[in-house]
């Protein structure tokens, strides 16, 4: 059996990425290549740009076969995918945030969930749309318009997938310009790719963005911000936030005040943005 080098996430927390007074944020894909190369001999400078996903033709191909089929369900109109959850609630869009975006850009595009990979309580406003497979999954993200993402995973497949097809794939072109990441209490240079659009809250607390999302104690946290932390109430979520009644809460305030209408703005941006789309409404293989 292979052995692989172990990375402890905790030790990346401890450079307190997600604290804008920190004298330099490294990336988190970029940090956790370092420490492989270090534990490996190998002599090289990490990059965000180096995380990709190597997609073949044929597995593109799929992906844009779902997404054409999901564009003809709903008028040809152009496929907007919206992953609002993460693993921790305070980096998660409230429902009523993702039904506003919704009414906002339907006239536009056609919103689906991506799903499985976001909570189930989203399919109340949404249509799924998705794979269990994650090579699937990222062929899909990719063949998408327009990608709204949390920072969670399928922000980090959807720029793995395209940066992964930017050398040799020319059959079809798509850009990391059509991902919106919404980064309420995470610190955007720590998670985002290169020409991402950016969402962040407008109301931000003293300790904003904090990175609270339970890859640490919350007494490390609370160590390192010098506040105290209240856990989330929800079982297997070790996030936390500093409102005390914040395990009643959907979401933390920091992402409950991001506001619709600017990623509404954003979405409508990147849709009338000519290269920004991957898969157009007219069945083109690309619009470029």
């Amino acid at each position: 059996m292979t052995d692989y080098p172990l990375i402890d996430i905790s030790d990346y927390l401890s450079l307190m990425p997600h604290n804008k007074k920190s004298r330099k944020t490294p990336h988190l894909c970029e940090w956790m290549a370092k420490c492989i190369y270090n534990k490996t001999g190998l002599k090289l400078t990490p990059s965000r740009d180096d995380v990709k996903i190597m997609l073949d033709r044929d597995e593109i191909d799929e992906g844009i076969d779902i997404v054409r089929e999901y564009s003809g369900n709903h008028g040809n109109k152009p496929v907007l995918m919206i992953a609002p959850s993460s693993t921790t609630k305070n980096r998660s869009l409230p429902l009523e945030t993702v039904r506003r975006i919704r009414d906002g850009v339907e006239d536009l595009c056609a919103p689906a969930l991506l799903y499985p990979g976001s909570d189930e309580r989203y399919l109340k406003v949404l249509e799924p749309l998705g794979s269990k497979n994650l090579r699937k999954a990222s062929a899909v993200l990719y063949a998408c318009d327009a990608v709204v993402a949390m920072d969670s995973a399928p922000l980090h497949l959807v720029n793995g997938a395209i940066q992964g097809a930017e050398n040799g794939n020319e059959y079809i072109q798509t850009s990391r310009r059509k991902i919106i990441a919404v980064c309420g209490s995470s610190n955007p240079d720590a998670v985002t790719y290169r020409q991402n659009m950016i969402i962040i809250p407008k109301n931000k607390c003293e300790v904003w963005p904090c990175g609270v999302h339970g890859y640490a104690s919350l007494e490390e946290h609370e160590r390192l911000h010098r506040r105290k932390f209240y856990d989330s109430g929800v079982e297997g979520d070790g996030a936390g936030c500093i409102c005390e009644n914040y395990p009643d809460m959907e979401t933390a305030p920091c992402m409950k005040s991001v506001s619709s209408e600017s990623i509404i703005k954003s979405i409508r941006k990147v849709l009338i943005t000519p290269y920004a789309s991957s898969l157009s409404s007219s069945g083109h293989p690309c619009r470029v």
